[in-house]
């Protein structure tokens, strides 16, 4: 493997350290990020059969939102094996069975390749050097016809800007992306772009200040989900888009396997 990793095993494993496993779950109405990507898969899914693979599954939320919802047989990936333990342990705590694989994407495929529906990952593609090889590894895990469903913080938006101005660790692990270059990407590797967009149109929630107290953290979270609770009911009503790429807290790209 070629490409380079922005983020270490240690930085995820202290993210995934800690985390809840009976709060985990999506919170549709109250999460902008969360009613984007409900709001997505409810457009493209329909219960059924199919096999969906979450690359960077550590902790994951969505894995027992797809069984669910849509009784998909769930699978997925993490190098973190914090993280991994955490994404198997919350399929438990829901009652749900699903594979986790403790490990590198990149490696020991074996016959996982071309065995998946769906291929979906959130806040992956962006902590590595060489964009095009990570989606290819995703393609490859994909059937003919299969889709990928990716999104990304907006690298380049004021929340993350300013979240990597006052926290060191942050400013080298993101690969700076906006949506053209995602699109291009996605065409060169041989996928046909059902939908790709901006994504949490004033989304300031990713802001992370480290020299803030964990409890003044957590207050600042909490203001900007109270905010977002207003835009979600805004962005229902009104499907407002704003061309200020900056003003967008992500990016989704929907994509078929061609």
């Amino acid at each position: 493997m070629n490409n380079i990793r922005l983020s270490e095993r240690v930085f995820w494993d202290k993210i995934h350290f800690g985390k809840k496993i009976s709060c985990v779950y999506p919170k549709i109405n109250s999460r902008f990020l969360d009613f984007e990507l409900d709001r997505t898969f409810r457009k493209y899914f329909t219960k059924g059969k199919n096999k969906v693979f979450e690359i960077g599954c550590g902790s994951s939320v969505w894995l027992p939102y797809f069984a669910k919802v849509y009784g998909y047989e769930v699978s997925g990936i993490d190098y973190s094996s914090k993280g991994a333990d955490n994404a198997g342990n919350i399929l438990k705590y829901h009652g749900l069975c699903g594979n986790i694989y403790r490990g590198d994407a990149f490696e020991n495929k074996d016959r996982r390749i071309g065995n998946y529906d769906i291929v979906f990952s959130l806040g992956f593609l962006e902590h590595f050097e060489n964009t095009t090889e990570v989606i290819n590894m995703m393609r490859g895990y994909l059937a003919d016809k299969g889709v990928v469903i990716v999104w990304i913080p907006n690298t380049l938006g004021y929340a993350i800007t300013i979240s990597r101005y006052f926290n060191k660790s942050l400013r080298g692990i993101y690969c700076m992306l906006d949506l053209l270059k995602l699109k291009t990407y996605f065409t060169q590797a041989g996928f046909n772009i059902l939908e790709a967009r901006y994504t949490q149109f004033m989304d300031m929630s990713f802001i992370n200040i480290t020299a803030l107290r964990n409890n003044a953290q957590k207050l600042l979270s909490l203001f900007f989900n109270l905010i977002n609770m207003v835009f979600i009911q805004i962005e229902k009503i009104f499907h407002v888009r704003i061309n200020t790429p900056k003003l967008y807290g992500g990016i989704i790209v929907v994509a078929e396997k061609s």
